[in-house]
């Protein structure tokens, strides 16, 4: 991790309604129902981060079965697309560098490595399964001269959409590893942690995510009954919440185990049912240098 991103997790606090960052004149704004708002009174007397389950594939295991390829990218032809991409090494090869990346990755603050179903059945990869990844991290490698090259894709597993990508460089494919690693821990910092409830017990309703994911008692998290949704629907928790999800108050976690928690509502409103959704959400920078419309045509005329 770099020493800026150590320096930004030093300086955050968890608060009741959100995240905060005070650093200089710096203030990050939290989306909380739908608002930009002012955080008041700290919430967690240490800082919470919570991982963001995601898979690890290499090019090559996609590149060799276009029905599987096309079940992780949802695209119409993807051999097609793959042949755009430089590999360089036997496949043989690739296994051992494929644990290695995960090895790396398993040293991020904000993302959990979890296996990919072995057999990539259609039903398997995208069926809402308590384990199931949320995210594939999709890896090729390459030579330039003396350098060894990493390119990183990070794909949303229900939608097939590219959500992140970077490239980069290195004496070795550790070290190009870690590079990609330490822009993917920043990007992944900013972006809303999601999971499901799987079950109810009582007045507390069990979810999918645990001590392993981050959770520890006492977090709070903002709840959504999400209902009518088609059975057959494959879309995202993000466009499930759009379109379907209405607002159900706060809930606190009650009890930590692996790979579950219990959660209560902590606002006296009606429990959560199966199937609904709990968010810690996303951080929404303020955005600097950004160009109007107006300075664009001038830039573009004075070019």
């Amino acid at each position: 991790m770099g020493c800026g991103m150590k320096a930004f997790m030093k300086n955050t606090t968890i608060f009741q309604r959100g995240l905060g960052l005070f650093g200089g004149n710096l203030l990050i704004f939290v989306l909380v129902t739908g608002s930009s708002v002012w955080a008041t009174q700290p919430e967690l007397g240490s800082i919470l981060v919570l991982k963001h389950r995601v898979g690890v594939m290499s090019l090559s295991e996609l590149s060799q079965d276009k029905d599987k390829a096309a079940i992780i990218l949802q695209t119409p032809d993807p051999l097609i697309y793959f042949g755009r991409e430089g590999v360089v090494m036997e496949r043989e090869d690739w296994a051992s560098v494929v644990d290695m990346t995960k090895e790396v990755l398993s040293k991020s603050d904000y993302l959990r490595v979890v296996e990919v179903p072995r057999t990539l059945a259609k039903k398997e990869v995208l069926s809402a399964s308590d384990d199931r990844p949320d995210l594939i991290v999709l890896v090729s490698y390459g030579i330039a001269n003396k350098e060894r090259k990493v390119f990183v894709r990070l794909l949303e597993l229900s939608s097939g959409q590219t959500v992140f990508s970077a490239e980069s460089e290195g004496r070795d494919l550790r070290a190009a590893i870690e590079k990609s690693l330490s822009g993917l821990d920043e990007w992944l910092l900013t972006q809303a942690w999601r999971c499901r409830v799987i079950g109810v017990r009582n007045e507390e309703v069990i979810i999918n995510r645990g001590y392993l994911d981050g959770l520890r008692e006492g977090a709070k998290l903002n709840g959504y009954s999400v209902g009518n949704v088609p059975k057959d629907s494959k879309e995202s928790d993000e466009a499930v919440l759009l379109k379907y999800g209405t607002q159900a108050g706060a809930y606190i976690v009650t009890e930590v185990r692996n790979n579950f928690a219990k959660v209560k509502s902590s606002e006296g409103k009606r429990t959560l049912r199966e199937g609904d959704i709990l968010e810690m959400p996303e951080i929404r920078l303020i955005e600097r240098n950004v160009k109007t419309r107006g300075s664009r045509i001038w830039d573009s005329i004075y070019k």
